[in-house]
């Protein structure tokens, strides 16, 4: 049996414990000729104990009667007297039915306990188990899905297989990504071990002219660095002495590589 708690009150499946509360529940909705939305078959049930078991034919594919939803319906009890002060209903997924009228939840307060807010909570209550079942999900998917169907019907394939397209590449790279990311270690261990076996067959003068095309590619990059990135965090500096200082420090790195290289 699913509980649902929180402070002055909790949602609970129906229970034999209820079955008196359930006959005043009903007869206060006659009584006062309202709607019982979010009851299920109360209406239609003779007695509480039978209303206790259709209710849980609903909650079973096995035991679901023709033509409804897997639905999970809630009592909405006040801890201090136990008092049962509202039904709700909480559907599992649309017929066409309820994709026009009902939507996923259908709820009711007893009468004389309405105007105290408790709608409110009952329903955010009845949200946390519409989220564990993974139905705002669904409407969205299902959202989704109307409106790619909606387009492809009015003219705009080219769009949504462009669109198919980009998702799919970008799956590709995701999946590569991953791949890569899994693999990183192993596959950088080999380019080291195929570097270092076409090093060691090279002859001593080509191993010289390599060692010279790695310092010279190396001090193109530092000297591309200095043109471009240097004037840019020299401009960025606060003060003159920060500057003063950002310069001092350039002069010596160009002075070291200029002893290296020679």
């Amino acid at each position: 049996m699913i509980k649902i708690d929180a402070g002055e009150f909790f949602l609970v499946e129906p229970g034999e414990e209820y079955a008196e509360q359930i006959a005043e529940y009903k007869q206060a909705f006659l009584d006062a000729d309202s709607s019982m939305d979010g009851c299920g078959p109360l209406r239609r049930c003779e007695d509480p104990l039978t209303y206790i078991s259709e209710c849980r034919k609903y909650t079973s594919p096995e035991t679901l009667p023709e033509g409804w939803v897997l639905t999970t319906q809630f009592f909405y009890v006040r801890k201090s007297d136990n008092r049962l002060v509202g039904m709700i209903q909480v559907r599992h997924y649309f017929n066409d039915w309820l994709s026009k009228f009902g939507g996923h939840i259908g709820y009711s307060i007893k009468p004389d306990e309405r105007r105290k807010g408790y709608a409110t909570e009952m329903i955010r209550l009845a949200l946390l188990e519409c989220k564990k079942l993974g139905i705002e999900f669904l409407n969205k998917m299902k959202e989704g899905i109307k409106i790619i169907i909606f387009k492809w019907k009015n003219g705009e394939k080219r769009k949504i297989i462009k669109s198919l397209f980009y998702i799919f590449v970008m799956i590709g790279i995701m999946v590569l990504t991953i791949w890569l990311a899994n693999n990183l270690t192993l596959l950088m261990d080999m380019l080291i071990e195929c570097i270092k076996l076409w090093y060691s067959n090279l002859n001593c003068g080509i191993q010289e002219i390599v060692n010279d095309i790695f310092v010279l590619l190396f001090l193109i990059g530092i000297m591309l660095w200095l043109f471009f990135m240097a004037p840019r965090i020299y401009v960025s500096k606060k003060n003159r002495l920060e500057k003063i200082e950002y310069i001092v420090c350039l002069i010596i790195t160009l002075i070291l590589l200029k002893n290296n290289s020679s």
